[in-house]
Formats: structure tokens, sequence, C-alpha cells
């Protein structure tokens, strides 16, 4: 065994005000030393990791960089926990992955006509943000995420839908709450009114994701 002692790391002033940056400044020359990459991976994801074996996925599914998505989207565990069980519903259980006849069983709609099956195919198409052409487990939550940021970011929702299609959706008096626990249908109904032009969604969502560099695609 080779032991090899590194030069004390002395904090900055900076660093000093703020022991996480001291952390991880520390963390990354003990890797550079080592020559190893640093993961944002936590307890959290081992927790992942046994939840997934336990509803029948590859253990890797559960790794999804926890504290990445947390400091940057507000993820907590127990959203993660209901997200898994959601994701084990409708992903191939051997691969682990979300094709996009899954994604559609994930979202509750049929393929009952062209207009539909487009306006999926686009919203698909955000979540797999590295055009893969399926979905990880970590693509469906930071998609979802990003979704709900991408909704409460629009302004003048409310007036971009009709009350028709809005009336099929939610309860009178209740869009606020419909707007709010069903981002993705509502993403739906905008690119469904958008698909002939270029969608302000679509730019809406793409500017979250870019306030995010750390949650992109690995």
């Amino acid at each position: 065994m080779e032991i090899e002692f590194l030069p004390v790391y002395t904090p900055s002033d900076e660093e000093k005000r703020n022991p996480a940056l001291y952390a991880s400044n520390v963390r990354r020359v003990i890797a550079d030393a080592l020559g190893i990459p640093t993961t944002d991976h936590k307890f959290e994801d081992s927790q992942l990791m046994l939840t997934a074996e336990s509803l029948g996925l590859p253990m890797e599914v559960g790794l999804i960089e926890y504290e990445k998505i947390h400091s940057e989207l507000g993820l907590n565990y127990k959203q993660s926990l209901n997200m898994l069980s959601e994701f084990a519903r409708c992903c191939s259980p051997d691969t682990g992955v979300m094709h996009q006849h899954q994604f559609l069983q994930y979202l509750n709609v049929p393929l009952d006509g062209a207009s539909l099956d487009k306006r999926a195919v686009v919203l698909f198409q955000m979540f797999d943000m590295a055009n893969r052409g399926y979905l990880t487990f970590r693509d469906y939550v930071i998609g979802r995420l990003v979704v709900k940021e991408t909704i409460s970011r629009m302004e003048d929702l409310e007036d971009s839908l009709s009350a028709e299609e809005l009336s099929c959706k939610s309860d009178a008096g209740n869009v606020a709450e419909f707007f709010a626990n069903n981002p993705e249908q509502v993403m739906l109904l905008l690119i469904g009114k958008e698909l002939n032009s270029c969608p302000s969604n679509w730019d809406t969502f793409d500017s979250v994701v870019t306030d995010k560099p750390n949650i992109r695609h690995r």
C-alpha cells in the first residue's frame, strides 16, 4: 500500500465564508491527485438504487446524481421516490428506460389521433434532452421538474388557453390548481396550439435548462 501526503490546503477568504465551497475544492484536489472524477452522488442515490431493485429494475436506474437535481431544481427525496414508482410502472423493466409509447402511457393519453401523437412527440423530445430516443429515470425526473418550472414562468397562461380546452381538464374556478398539479397536460395543450409555429413554450423550456447547467444530459 502506498500513502501520499498532499500539501496542506489553506482555505481562501471566500472558502472561509463558504464551508461547502471549501469542502468541494478539497474534494477536487484529492480526486485530481488520485486521477479520478468527482460526482454528486449522495446517500439518496444509494437508497434510490435499492428502491429501483425492489421494483424489479436494474439498480443503476436509481443513480441520478441527486444532489445536482436537488440544488438546481428543488427535488426532494419523497418526490424522487414517487417519481421512481411512476417510472417503474411504465418503463421497460429489463433495461430500466422509457420509450415513447411508454411515455404516452405515463401521460395517460391514448394514441387516438395524429395531432395528439405530434404533441406527445414534441413533449417526449423536451424530456429527451440527450436525443437518445429513450428516457432514463434521470431524464424523467429532470423533465418533469423542468416542465413544472417552465409552466410557472409563463405569464398570462390562462389567457393563452381557451375556456373549452380548460373546461375538460379542470373544474370551474380551479384552473390554477390544474396548472400546478398537471404541468405535462398543460404543456400538451400549449404544444397543440403551436405545432405550426416556433413554440414559445419550447423557448421557455430551453431557457430553464440553460439556467441549470449542472442538470444537462451526461
